[in-house]
């Protein structure tokens, strides 16, 4: 998606934000069926993340909720966020998302604390020496060259289970250095997700993973790209339940194995909306009809 698409994106957001309305979805007397509803990100795993903002439109009328940026918390960050749902309809929009910061910290063998003897070294190591083929590294060559002139404090790779640095390519290697430093695992400008009805559409501005652009066919249902142990990320997730809703997650992150990110999720459900027990316009009083009645006895 262009630029100016992804400005247009943020611009409704924003506008979502700086206006926030609340309407509809309210527990009405009476309601069949499965409400729409959305959200802008979730996340599990380590680090949870309760689902934020959320709307559910109880009674089928639109509803909308807006948040200038998500409460803090060690793993991600985004500058503003827009949900709205109605019967048949919902839409999400998230803009400015980075993810992964301080999550290596988090992790059993603290992979933050391990990998970086390994970034602080790896300036001078000559990837093309320590590569194969298809441009992974070789596991020992790139040991030797991470420890020359480490003698005091030699690295050991096979320490560092939390990564398979021979499903690696240099480029992974300096991304996640650069996470150390403060950069994300997975960023992105724009996340949207909509949905009518059992259709759903996504779009997505600039995603990058460890800092390099990420191909994935976001017009495909379930299109997945990952870079081996590190991160994986799924597109367009799409759903349809048993109970007659149909969601669409414009961006999935699975982090290490151990840590999911949902990022723009809309769900499309019918209500149908009647009276309860004792609503609506009261039963009218009789009217007395004058006449004799009869004695008897």
């Amino acid at each position: 998606m262009s630029k100016s698409r992804a400005g247009a994106i943020g611009a409704l957001v924003l506008v979502g934000v700086g206006s926030l309305t609340l309407a509809g979805g309210g527990d009405p007397s009476y309601a069949a069926g499965a409400p729409s509803s959305a959200y802008g990100l979730a996340a599990t795993g380590l680090i949870p993340i309760d689902a934020v903002p959320s709307v559910v439109s109880y009674d089928g009328e639109p509803v909308t909720d807006a948040l200038a940026e998500v409460p803090d918390n060690p793993l991600l960050s985004a500058s503003a966020f827009a949900v709205s749902a109605q019967n048949g309809r919902a839409s999400s929009g998230v803009v400015d998302l980075a993810v992964g910061r301080g999550v290596l910290s988090q992790l059993p063998d603290d992979l933050a604390e391990q990998l970086q003897p390994v970034c602080d070294q790896l300036g001078q190591v000559d990837f093309d020496d320590v590569t194969d083929d298809v441009g992974n590294f070789v596991i020992d060559p790139l040991q030797d060259a991470l420890n020359e002139g480490t003698a005091d404090s030699p690295i050991d790779l096979g320490a560092i289970t939390a990564l398979d640095f021979s499903a690696l390519v240099p480029g992974d290697l300096t991304g996640l250095c650069d996470v150390l430093d403060g950069g994300s695992l997975v960023s992105a400008d724009a996340v949207e997700a909509s949905c009518t009805g059992r259709r759903g559409a996504i779009e997505i501005v600039n995603l990058r993973a460890l800092g390099l652009p990420m191909e994935v066919d976001t017009s495909e249902a379930g299109s997945s790209a990952e870079i081996p142990g590190v991160v994986k990320v799924t597109v367009n997730r799409q759903t349809q339940r048993a109970d007659g809703t149909f969601t669409v997650d414009a961006l999935v992150v699975n982090l290490f194995g151990q840590q999911e990110v949902v990022v723009a999720s809309a769900t499309c459900g019918e209500v149908i909306v009647g009276r309860g027990p004792g609503d609506g316009n009261p039963a009218p009083s009789p009217t007395p009809v004058p006449g004799d009645l009869p004695v008897t006895g």
